[in-house]
């Protein structure tokens, strides 16, 4: 086996590993745009099936519960580091981590992530 084929092979034996945060309010509507719960899990899907990975899970947020945390965030972020997975977060183009102290906490944390662009 040639050493470019042992590396596809490990590739295909070793998916990414990806886990899904999504959060909506509950009228579906996300900073101030339109996408719903579904229009995010199928961006993540795209993403998943490009890259050739593995969605192990996803965890969800509603505004309701935003209010008193997110418990969909902090069982995602778990699940990255038991799994050592990269935490997918479906966002509009002009989302960054610097915008949201929950997200900003991950820039200085041991979590791999990715802005996904929803639209």
């Amino acid at each position: 086996m040639s050493e470019n084929q042992a590396l596809e092979s490990n590739e295909q034996e070793n998916p990414e590993k990806f886990v899904a945060y999504i959060r909506s309010n509950a009228r579906g509507v996300i900073d101030g745009s339109v996408p719903t719960v579904a229009a995010q899990e199928a961006c993540v899907e795209r993403h998943v099936e490009a890259t050739g990975g593995s969605l192990l899970v996803s965890y969800f947020d509603t505004e309701i519960i935003l209010a008193t945390g997110r418990p969909g965030l902090e069982s995602a972020l778990e699940a990255c580091r038991e799994h050592d997975a990269t935490l997918l977060i479906p966002a509009a183009r002009d989302v960054t981590a610097a915008d949201d102290p929950d997200f900003r906490a991950l820039a200085d944390g041991d979590i791999v992530y990715r802005f996904l662009d929803r639209r």
